[in-house]
């Protein structure tokens, strides 16, 4: 089964050498925005994307959502990885 690798060198090449996010950010007064949280945050986000949710494409493909009774069904592991999101904030 293929495995995703989030591409974590060319995001942080585009927010920071492209971007210069770190820059705009200190310009609005936001101190504690820098660099090093923008990576923490790319590489949670990729842990998320390659372990929760990149492992749920077969069974997204194979058994799609459906519309039962007017209630949204969701393919297997779709509503867990969901509250996982939402408590990750």
């Amino acid at each position: 089964m293929p495995q995703y690798t989030a591409p974590i060198n060319d995001m942080q090449f585009v927010l920071h050498e492209w971007l210069q996010l770190s820059d705009h950010y200190q310009a609005l007064g936001l101190q504690d925005f820098d660099q090093d949280l923008v990576n923490e945050i790319l590489n949670q986000g990729a842990k998320f994307a390659e372990e929760i949710i990149a492992p749920l494409n077969r069974e997204g493909d194979e058994q799609g959502a459906k519309l039962i009774n007017g209630d949204v069904v969701t393919p297997d592991g779709f509503a867990n990885a969901y509250k996982e999101y939402v408590a990750n904030g």
